[in-house]
């Protein structure tokens, strides 16, 4: 038997990969040989040298155990139960609690509405303290159903080839149906969405924090607890859209691979049991079916720069640069061109136009680097008269394409 510092030992160096194969123990407690070096080929990027070698290291110290002499192993209990534990997995919850969740939290905002109304700065403090409370609990849930989902993937991603579709995708069409239909719906940013409410808060809280600079004796505590409320809201906003990518990008698939398998399945059925009874005559149209006749093989080939055009465009990937957070520039790129003129040139401006349109279209003749570093100064300087939009986009610079969320100009007519 393995001594503890060994075990501990292999552990801290393949907890990963131990994780792994804990994980895929679950549904059976014996795991064959070339299922766990399948495991540890994926988990070091298919190098099985490093693969076998942790495998030597995992069955000398004791984590597998084997169990007959047809290369079945089993993980040693206790440090299953212990990595178990440790990845203990979310599980999915309910979108009714984020409703209700939501619904107190619409409640609240009327109540500062009327605390506003009568000029009670103590009472719209307090409302932003319960405000703060009930986001994080939103918060919370949301990061608990996104690792859910997360797990639900995976699960369906580590089934064997061969598994049925209806049994690798069931779990991900009921977490679909049951969770994620009404979520992207009950989230989505409408008149009646839950987007839209923590706008309508952002801009109460905004108010009051502007009476708190206006009437004397507030307390600038009050005014502290409403911007973090403030602050609170936009990461949910955050969260939500991440949620949402999530469900888009990821989810649906999986879920539209099953809506489809099963309409072919239907269908075929259907058709089988009409050939039955009818016959194949009468069930195919015959006319329209190419059961027979002469057929003509064509050959042709390739020239090899033609291939080697191929092969290109086969490996061909689009290059992805982050929009930066700040962009530091020299002072010889803003040299032609003054971030104080901009500014007194933008509060001219009485459109609702997006920040960076209104750049593209004003200095067409500056750099993408300049045009960059002019927007993130401007966001720091005039930050109360740009909005930023919820929905992303997509703008085509002289060198460069960005995907970003807009800042639109506040304060235009």
């Amino acid at each position: 038997m393995a001594s503890p510092k060994a075990i501990v030992q292999t552990l801290n160096e393949y907890f990963d990969l131990i994780e792994r194969l804990a994980l895929k123990s679950r549904s059976s407690n014996a795991l064959y040989e070339q299922a766990i070096f399948d495991e540890a080929v994926a988990y070091f990027q298919q190098n099985k040298e490093d693969a076998l070698r942790a495998f030597r290291v995992l069955v000398k110290n004791g984590i597998l155990r084997p169990i007959d002499q047809d290369g079945a192993y089993i993980i040693q209990k206790y440090t299953k139960d212990y990595v178990l534990n440790l990845v203990k997995e979310q599980k999915l919850g309910l979108a009714e609690i984020v409703k209700v969740e939501a619904d107190r939290v619409g409640k609240l905002s009327d109540e500062v509405q009327k605390a506003l109304e009568k000029g009670d700065l103590a009472l719209v403090q307090s409302k932003a303290s319960m405000i703060i409370d009930l986001i994080d609990e939103i918060q919370n849930h949301l990061e608990s159903d996104r690792n859910a989902i997360k797990n639900i993937i995976e699960r369906a991603k580590i089934m064997p080839p061969d598994t049925p579709l209806n049994l690798r995708y069931g779990e991900v069409s009921d977490c679909f149906e049951q969770y994620v239909e009404p979520m992207r719906q009950f989230l989505g940013n409408d008149a009646t969405g839950f987007l839209n409410l923590t706008l309508t808060i952002e801009k109460q809280l905004a108010r009051g924090m502007d009476l708190c600079n206006i009437q004397a004796g507030s307390l600038s505590s009050w005014s502290r607890t409403m911007k973090g409320a403030q602050s609170q809201i936009r990461m949910l906003r955050t969260q939500i859209r991440e949620n949402l990518a999530l469900f888009q990008n990821e989810l649906a698939p999986l879920r539209n691979r099953v809506t489809k398998n099963n309409r072919i399945s239907c269908s075929v059925v259907a058709l089988l049991a009409k050939v039955r009874k009818k016959g194949l005559r009468k069930s195919l149209n015959v006319k329209t079916l190419k059961l027979g006749g002469s057929q003509r093989d064509v050959r042709f080939s390739l020239s090899p720069s033609v291939k080697e055009f191929s092969a290109k465009v086969l490996q061909y990937t689009p290059a992805k640069f982050s929009f930066p957070e700040e962009l530091v520039s020299s002072n010889d790129d803003l040299m032609l061109l003054r971030i104080d003129d901009v500014v007194e040139n933008l509060k001219m401006c009485k459109r609702r136009v997006p920040l960076m349109e209104w750049l593209k279209e004003n200095y067409p003749e500056q750099s993408d680097r300049t045009l960059l570093s002019v927007y993130q100064q401007i966001l720091q300087r005039e930050s109360k008269r740009l909005r930023q939009s919820d929905s992303r986009e997509s703008t085509n610079l002289k060198n460069y394409r960005i995907t970003y969320y807009p800042h639109i100009l506040e304060n235009a007519v």
